[in-house]
Parts: structure tokens; sequence; C-alpha cells
């Protein structure tokens, strides 16, 4: 994400002055911000600037020793962490109950085909049909979500039916001329999110109307970020309102709104959480909200970076309530369902800050995206915490890491037209 300390001897001090200047000096600044985005300088932590203002000095032995133990130390920290997730992918989820929750809770039929068709080989089986395999995993995963035990309990069932789609490992036989072919079936949309039911959420037409969440500033009206006329309805205009529902600590909120092209930001302190939500409403004054409900709207979240290079820091971010999600069918994040019904989400790896909400640079940057899809809601609620793995090694008050997000993304080519 672009983050880091921004107290380095860069031209970027001028940001600590910001909130206290007027919003034409605020928008001169952040043409130049757009400007160093578009290079690709992404804002770093304060041990990478020290370390790039000493390049023409060569490490001494003993920096180098101490960097490296402090990335081995980071990393051990992360594995740490990530063990309380499960990979949510139905290629890699682990085949036990704790697998099988973190694929039914994403709502796409083709992770839950293939979790069951890996279920199905650990039981020495192989598919003969798959119109059988198809028309099983829709009862896995969603509000029809059972168990692990239910799913192998129906296999075997299924196993012993004259029209089985099932037999041992080697042992398929031709379909028998009184059993239904389903060969021919339409194949269904990897995930049960929709493009054309999706009402978009236009980041770069929007208008931040207000921009003080939590009351930090940098105006000083409602406690509110507003994006103005992000969607329309019925004809009607829409506003975003983010507001806070717990703690919100920040030095860096000149990064808050929609500085950077096709994305929103917000800017959270380094070892700090915070609970938000995000609410769909009539346009209007800030600090107004007539809530609108949406059929159905997608919500992305970018770049949850994991360990950093000479330091640790871990990214998450935790959602409830959606209707389902979509990662890279190879994801870099992990999940971790709790008793709350939230779920969070972290990274195992570091990416670089995609330029265009819909098309990713590389595979990183789609393997560590999640898009979220909500149906008939008006706001939803999201959690965005900053886990220290190790203490910093150039601690200061201005040590911040960005989360980035947008509406439909890159990820949508998994769900239905």
């Amino acid at each position: 994400m672009l983050e880091g300390s921004l107290v380095s001897s860069l031209c970027r001090k001028c940001l600590l002055l910001l909130c206290t200047l007027a919003i034409p000096v605020l928008e001169a600044h952040r043409a130049l911000l757009q400007a160093d985005f578009h290079r690709g300088i992404e804002v770093d932590h304060a041990h990478e600037k020290v370390a790039r203002g000493k390049r023409s000095k060569p490490a001494s032995e003993s920096d180098a020793a101490s960097l490296m133990a402090s990335s081995v130390n980071a990393s051990a920290a992360l594995r740490e962490i990530l063990k309380q997730g499960t990979n949510p992918s139905g290629a890699s989820a682990p085949l036990d109950q704790a697998g099988y929750e973190a694929v039914a809770d994403r709502c796409c039929q083709q992770e839950m085909r293939e979790f069951i068709n890996r279920v199905v080989f650990d039981l020495s089986l192989e598919v003969c049909d798959i119109g059988g395999l198809v028309g099983l995993a829709p009862y896995h995963f969603g509000e029809k979500r059972q168990s692990y035990d239910k799913l192998r309990s129906e296999i075997f069932e299924d196993l012993r039916e004259p029209c089985t789609w099932l037999a041992d490992l080697g042992q398929c036989l031709p379909r028998q001329p009184q059993c239904p072919d389903f060969s021919n079936l339409p194949a269904p949309a990897d995930c049960g999110c929709s493009i054309s039911a999706a009402v978009p959420l236009d980041f770069t037409g929007a208008t931040m109307v207000e921009n003080n969440l939590g009351g930090l500033g940098p105006t000083n009206g409602a406690q509110e970020m507003r994006f103005g006329n992000i969607a329309t309805v019925n004809a009607k205009s829409i506003d975003l309102v983010v507001t806070t529902l717990s703690g919100y600590s920040s030095s860096g909120v000149a990064y808050n709104g929609n500085l950077y092209p096709g994305f929103g930001t917000i800017a959270l302190t380094n070892g700090h959480s915070s609970e938000l939500r995000f609410t769909f409403v009539e346009s209007g004054t800030p600090g107004t909200s007539s809530p609108v409900t949406l059929p159905e709207v997608h919500f992305t979240v970018y770049d949850l970076d994991g360990v950093l290079q000479g330091g640790g820091n871990s990214e998450r971010v935790a959602v409830r309530d959606y209707a389902g999600y979509v990662t890279d069918t190879h994801p870099s994040v992990v999940a971790q369902r709790m008793q709350d019904q939230r779920t969070w989400f972290m990274s195992q790896v570091q990416t670089t800050n995609p330029t265009d909400p819909m098309q990713a640079a590389n595979e990183a940057q789609r393997q560590n995206a999640v898009m979220f899809f909500f149906k008939d809601r008006s706001s939803f609620d999201l959690s965005f915490a900053i886990e220290p793995l190790l203490p910093p090694s150039n601690p200061g008050p201005n040590d911040v890491r960005l989360l980035q997000f947008a509406g439909t993304s890159f990820l949508q080519d998994r769900c239905a037209p």
C-alpha cells in the first residue's frame, strides 16, 4: 500500500501542515502526490527512507546482519499470525471443517467444486460425471452450507446410487442409458456476484464533499468522509459516507479521500485499528443521511501487505454480513472466521499498489486483493488494523499505512455477467 513514515528529508514534510492550510493548498498538493503515484513512487517506511539516504555509503556487515535478522524475525512473527487463518481457495484449503468453512463462506461455486473434487480424491474416488459435482456444490456454500462431515457422507451416499457420478479410482464406466445427461448444461459462474446487477461505484468521478473522518480533518465539517455522486440509482445521485464506529488514529489524514484516481484511501497509524461504517445515502449536504438500499454492490480492498523488508507489519481487514467474496483462484490472502461472524483477511506477501482498479499490473496484485459483494444493503462495516510484527526501526508519530479500496475490480471476471 502507499504507506510509510511521512517524516523524511523529502518535501513531503509539508503534509504535516495541510490540516491547517486552506483547501486550495490541499488540492495543489493533491496534484503533486498524484503525479508521484503515476510514476510508481510509494510512501516508504522510515527505515527504508533512511537506507536510501545512505546508499552512497556501503553498509557494514553488522548492519546487514541486523537487517537480515529483523526480516527473519518479522517473517516468523507473520507465520504465527497466519497459522490462525485458512487459505480460502478451493484448491488449497485444508480438507477439514476449517477448510470447508473458509471455502463455503465465499459463495463461489467454482471454489466449492474444486474443494469437493479434492475431497473425492482424498477418499480414493474419482469424478466420472462432472454434472454430479456441479449439482452437489450449491448445497455447500452460502446460506446452504452444511459441514465437512455432511459433505463426506453425501459423497458416499451418491456413490451407492444407480446413476452415480463417482467411482473408485480408475473404475469409471460409461453412463448408462437410463441415467440423465447433464453434460450440455451451461457452466455456472465461478462466484455468486453479478456484473450487471451491481451498482457501479465511480471513485474517479466522485467528489470529496467532506473529508473529516473521526474529526481529524483535513476539513472541519461533519465527522465523516463523503464521496459525493459515487453512484446513480433510479435517476438519484448517491453519496458514500464513511464514519468511525471505534477509535480512529491517523496523522496522515492528508492522504484520506480520493487522492488517487479510481480509488478511495484511508490512512491509519501503525499499531492501531478502527472499525468503519460505509453507508450509501441520497446525495446531500455533509451530516445528512437518507440511506439507500442497493440491490448489489461490490467493494474491493487492494494490496493487503504482509512482512516488509527490514521490518514487519500485518495489514488486516475484517468484514461481516457479505453475500460472498472473490479472490484470485490462488490467493495470497488467508481468512480467519471469528465468533462474532466477522472474517479477518490478511496476506503473506507484500505487493506494489495497483494504479487501475480494473487492471492488475501483475499476478501478485490480483492475488493480494479481495472483492466483497453485498446484496440488498444500504451499509456495511469494515475493520482495518495494522499489527506491527517488530518494533519500527525508526519510530515516529507519522508512521501510517493506507487502506486502498474501490468498487468493482479486476476480480469481476469471476462473477456472472
